[in-house]
């Protein structure tokens, strides 16, 4: 539609885009200015608009803007398959954040069935360290998830802003993704696709796993559809790939593992385990040994080092069996306080005492009381009260407006 060139013409595209109540408009209407922009900016002033908002209606944008019972607020970022929005239920007024699939992916076979296979594996999963599936919706041919949003950061986001972490703090956030796929793992899913991007740490310090996108069960037949489409080539991030990954070979629950160890890594020197051209990396990724990361931070405990490398060896047998046993592995550096804001300086808390000097001693220096307590702290850390994704960062000059929909509003589900 074109842009509003009278009041008239703008609060007749607000009332047909649903966002504000006709008796709350008639209200408004009554003071407003007659500028287009300037009535705009009065609302967002009222709050009765965002900015976002405001700006697609004097741009004559009005499908979209709601869903279903939702109400979009701005975006939060993109990906490959669609945009990711901050929106609000109408009526309960609570915030969530949306996925919605793109126009073009909507129109091939095997990205709408990623789509749908990734609502299927969050809405499997109910776990604390696991971004939240509310309802999945489709208004007028829009296709969309309503997950649970998560008021943080990415954790590459975070290791742009701050740099590399604290092991101590990387340690933590590592724990409870580790947790978070403990679970999945427990509930048939493996994710494929873990790298610090697809962590998001909440501004309590609490870490969340996101983007099933690519999450595969290994026990529902019917995610076998995708390689009858097509999906048996690599995937994944070449970054964090395991050497099976990269090799199109059988992939386990330690596959995860494999990434969280290149995750781990990339948190404490600040870039990836490989670098070079995309072949070079998986070639890397499947021969080279993993690096030492006390090469770039020689303050690193060499048991944590050691903790990195066996997450990160070639063999799947040859790593942790499970993410339960990386807890475990990583329970010496776990901190001993609640979660802090990630962005506060000195929010980290200090590495317990008693440190170990290497693996052996310090599996030897403990008994299994002692063993199971430190294992016991750590699952209670990362479990009791331990919040998409962002799936990305909110870049305004480049993320579009939801995709419009031949009917809008129509057909859309609402959470009940």
């Amino acid at each position: 539609m074109p842009p509003p060139a009278t009041l008239a013409d703008f609060l007749g595209l607000i009332r047909k885009s649903g966002l504000i109540d006709d008796r709350l408009l008639a209200d408004d209407a009554l003071d407003l200015p007659s500028d287009p922009a300037a009535c705009a900016a009065a609302l967002v002033a009222a709050k009765r608009l965002t900015a976002f908002q405001a700006e697609q209606l004097l741009a004559g944008q009005v499908r979209g803007l709601v869903l279903g019972a939702y109400r979009v607020l701005r975006p939060l970022g993109q990906g490959g398959m669609g945009v990711v929005y901050l929106a609000e239920h109408a009526d309960l007024a609570r915030r969530v954040a949306i996925k919605v699939l793109g126009d073009e992916q909507a129109k091939e076979e095997l990205a709408l069935e990623r789509f749908f296979r990734e609502a299927r594996a969050v809405a499997a999963l109910d776990h604390p360290n696991i971004v939240r599936l509310h309802d999945i919706g489709r208004a007028g041919g829009t296709h969309f998830l309503v997950m649970e949003f998560v008021d943080g950061t990415d954790l590459q986001a975070l290791l742009e802003r701050t740099g590399p972490l604290p092991h101590v703090q990387a340690a933590g956030y590592i724990a409870q993704a580790a947790a978070g796929l403990q679970h999945a793992h427990e509930m048939g899913f493996i994710h494929r696709d873990i790298k610090p991007a697809n962590l998001i740490v909440s501004k309590s310090g609490v870490v969340k796993v996101l983007d099933m996108g690519l999450a595969r069960s290994v026990t529902n037949p019917r995610d076998a559809l995708t390689s009858q489409l097509g999906d048996n080539g690599i995937t994944g991030t070449v970054d964090f790939l395991s050497p099976e990954q990269a090799r199109s070979g059988s992939l386990d629950a330690r596959t995860d593992i494999y990434s969280l160890g290149a995750a781990f890594y990339t948190l404490l020197a600040g870039r990836p385990p490989y670098g070079g051209s995309t072949g070079q990396k998986l070639a890397r990724h499947q021969m080279a040994v993993p690096p030492d990361v006390r090469v770039v931070r020689p303050e690193v405990p060499v048991e944590l080092s050691a903790v990195i490398a066996r997450m990160m060896a070639k063999h799947p047998g040859d790593r942790f069996p499970s993410a339960r046993d990386v807890i475990a592995a990583l329970a010496p550096w776990a901190p001993s306080t609640a979660p802090t804001d990630p962005f506060r300086s000195g929010g980290v808390a200090p590495p317990r005492t008693g440190t170990p000097v290497g693996p052996g001693r310090f599996r030897r220096a403990l008994d299994t009381r002692l063993a199971w307590g430190a294992l016991g702290c750590a699952g209670a850390l990362v479990f009791a009260g331990l919040q998409y994704a962002g799936f990305g960062r909110y870049k305004p000059d480049t993320v579009p407006a939801p995709a419009p929909a031949s009917e809008p509003g129509g057909g859309a589900s609402a959470p009940r």
